[in-house]
């Protein structure tokens, strides 16, 4: 390991980077926008919500969320739909594509962490956990 911090967390950001790469690949190999994956777990998560509220959820200025549900829209992952109540709102709702979108990817994102652990012994795997744990416990102190 190197001699100092910023050596020591390398290995964990090239993990995150291929995590991404994993993420963002598609069977169709359509790239998904940045904030695809997070905003189409929001709207599976509910039954549609409405943008100005998906926009809070996945902390996203409201001009990226456009952008990004154009993208997810044309792929057939979401559409739109205006409120019939209030003329300016919008329903976001997933498509069956955006259902199966998410189930793909999370069977990558299985066999990814699969593959990371399958080099790791019991003991291993239950110190990188708490370790991992520690961390972000850690991370979630200096947000608040």
């Amino acid at each position: 390991m190197g001699s100092n911090l910023g050596d020591a967390f390398e290995p964990v950001e090239q993990i995150a980077r291929l995590a991404r790469l994993v993420r963002r690949t598609t069977s169709d190999g359509k790239p998904i926008p940045h904030a695809g994956h997070r905003i189409l777990n929001v709207v599976l998560a509910h039954d549609g919500i409405h943008a100005n509220e998906l926009a809070q959820a996945v902390d996203i200025r409201p001009s990226s969320l456009t952008d990004a549900l154009d993208a997810l829209e044309k792929q057939g992952l979401i559409r739109r739909e205006r409120d019939k109540d209030d003329i300016r709102a919008i329903w976001i709702r997933a498509t069956a594509r955006g259902q199966e979108r998410r189930n793909e990817w999370k069977a990558a994102r299985d066999r990814l962490n699969g593959r990371l652990l399958e080099c790791l012994s019991e003991d291993e795997i239950e110190a990188f956990s708490s370790i991992c744990e520690k961390l972000y416990r850690c991370l979630e102190k200096g947000t608040q």
